[in-house]
């Protein structure tokens, strides 16, 4: 219990939301259903397999790296616990959102793996939520962190150099 109350999570908060709550509801939902997914049409070539492999464990090592830099300050809800720092150093230099971006790998991963097309949409509808999410945590980021905002003008979103 004292973990997730460092986390910032408290009964109030799933009233309310306060720290984002229905956001991680959200995400908990969307990755349950892309599990669920059915491949269609599948039984793709064996470079797929291959490639959305290499995809996966791409996104498997950005988000070991990325939740061993963060250290204390990670967090499963989108608000920034009240004694967390800012972190720019290592992985975060190339991308600001790393975890999010790396569930993005492995699920294109999975779509390319099982050469799904429900997969696939299933990844952009991810792509999507992130997306949104990565923009609600940021308000909170620059209220919180004044050095957000330079740092978020030079560091790409969720896949390093190219959003």
């Amino acid at each position: 219990m004292n973990m997730f109350r460092r986390w910032g999570f408290s009964a109030r908060g799933w009233r309310d939301g306060q720290r984002g709550e229905y956001w991680l509801l959200a995400q908990i939902v969307l990755l349950v259903v892309f599990v669920g997914l059915p491949a269609w049409p599948g039984a793709g070539p064996t470079a797929a397999r291959a490639v959305g492999l290499l995809l996966i464990a791409a996104g498997v090592l950005l988000a070991s790296t990325a939740i061993r830099r963060m250290g204390r300050s990670l967090t499963p809800l989108p608000h920034p616990p009240d004694d967390s720092r800012l972190v720019t150093g290592g992985v975060y230099a190339y991308v600001r959102h790393p975890i999010y971006g790396s569930v993005i790998l492995m699920t294109l991963g999975t779509a390319i793996a099982l050469w799904s097309l429900t997969h696939l949409a299933g990844t952009l509808v991810l792509l999507l939520f992130f997306d949104a999410k990565a923009r609600r945590e940021e308000t909170w980021l620059r209220q919180r962190f004044p050095d957000y905002a330079e740092y978020a003008s030079r560091v790409k979103k969720l896949l390093p150099g190219i959003y």
